[in-house]
């Protein structure tokens, strides 16, 4: 009976999350509902006036550390989040005295040390050794529309050296870092996009990673992939300020208004950047802060297009203003502003029209159906049991 009594609890918690409404409105800003902003919804209340509930005529005690869990559980889309979600990693095997000594800098908060050694192009040395094709053939395991992240640092040896002798089913090649760029030559980039068993390429920044080349960059296989939140794998950078003002964003009644003309570091692309208006530099937690109370916030091009700027506003409800091209940056759909020219302040602090960001953008769980749309397929991943599909993964988040 108690097994009967169990399973139909799970169903009927199953069926329920599966009613979601397409739409829902906070301030005038639209949030697209999938899974990851429907949990927020249900909780936004509490979780945002820090409110814990009452049961049984009690204070609920253990309820300010299941909201932190919450959000912890609705998996930031960071930098480095391809390591974490693909089914399959392609690149060196970390040793174990590499892995020692990044674990011991990691504890003591040496980041000067993890730079200067190069862990910040080690994008995926926590992962499990399991994930790894080339840890003990590995690659044998390979199934039908598995997802792989192959590092921008690594895919040159990833066409030359693996994919024509190892790959013999249908996959999917993700390719993202933080410090990595590439400039990778036509030749070799049509090498893996005429390959017949990869289904699709997602890439971030194809502006730059890829030659300028229509024939390459309007490839049906050649996808554009977020650059995300700012993430070195030795942690994420000003997570806890970035988790709090989403959570008092979210779902919150916010007079939004105006222009946020936030600080950016014009050396960084001085032809993009020298003549647009420049903010002042202010504390992370103000940063954050000023995001979620603005309409707009100015965000050009720094040393590439897309940049942890565009989700850090979108996941605060704040439309991004860009010089991105739509169609080499078109994941991002109406959430920013494209290839804007116009960078007048008065212009943009009483812009009357009200647009809508997707705020789910900053979950990796929005990014892996996003890929299987794409795909017009079921992806396989990963998530922290082992090999998993995204269904498996979203009851996983709820």
């Amino acid at each position: 009976v108690l097994t009967l009594v169990l399973v139909a609890s799970f169903l009927q918690i199953r069926y329920s999350a599966e009613i979601v409404s397409k739409l829902f409105v906070t301030n005038e800003k639209i949030i697209h509902n999938e899974r990851p902003s429907n949990f927020l919804k249900v909780n936004s209340s509490m979780m945002a006036n820090d409110v814990s509930p009452v049961v049984g005529g009690t204070i609920d005690t253990t309820f300010s550390q299941s909201k932190e869990l919450a959000f912890n559980r609705m998996n930031l889309m960071t930098t480095i989040s391809g390591c974490r979600i693909a089914r399959w990693i392609y690149a060196p095997v970390p040793t174990p005295a590499e892995t020692s000594k990044f674990t011991f800098l990691k504890k003591h908060n040496r980041e000067g040390q993890l730079r200067k050694n190069g862990f910040g192009f080690k994008d995926c040395i926590m992962q499990p050794k399991e994930k790894y094709l080339l840890n003990n053939n590995s690659y044998r395991l390979i199934k039908p529309m598995d997802t792989i992240y192959v590092p921008i640092c690594h895919i040159l040896d990833f066409i030359r050296n693996f994919l024509e002798d190892h790959i013999k089913t249908p996959v999917v090649v993700i390719s993202g870092s933080l410090l990595c760029f590439g400039a990778f030559p036509s030749n070799i980039t049509n090498k893996l996009l005429q390959n017949k068993f990869i289904s699709a390429w997602f890439l971030i920044n194809l502006k730059g990673n890829i030659p300028n080349d229509k024939g390459i960059l309007h490839h049906p296989k050649l996808k554009p992939w977020p650059f995300g939140l700012k993430e070195y794998p030795w942690g994420y950078e000003g997570k806890h300020y970035y988790i709090s003002a989403l959570r008092q964003s979210w779902n919150m009644t916010i007079d939004s208004q105006g222009l946020y003309m936030g600080h950016f570091n014009v050396a960084s692309n001085k032809k993009s950047r020298s003549f647009i208006p420049n903010g002042r530099k202010v504390e992370r937690s103000e940063y954050y802060e000023k995001i979620s109370e603005a309409l707009y916030v100015f965000s050009p091009d720094g040393d590439r297009p897309d940049c942890y700027r565009h989700y850090e506003a979108i996941g605060l409800g704040s439309m991004p203003i860009t010089q991105l091209d739509p169609f080499l940056y078109r994941h991002l759909e109406a959430s920013v502003v494209y290839n804007n020219s116009n960078w007048n302040v008065s212009y943009w602090n009483t812009s009357k029209q009200k647009r809508a960001v997707n705020r789910n953008m900053v979950f990796q769980e929005y990014w892996m159906e996003y890929a299987e749309r794409e795909v017009g397929n079921s992806l396989q991943w990963w998530d922290n049991e082992g090999p998993a599909t995204i269904n498996d993964i979203k009851e996983y988040v709820l």
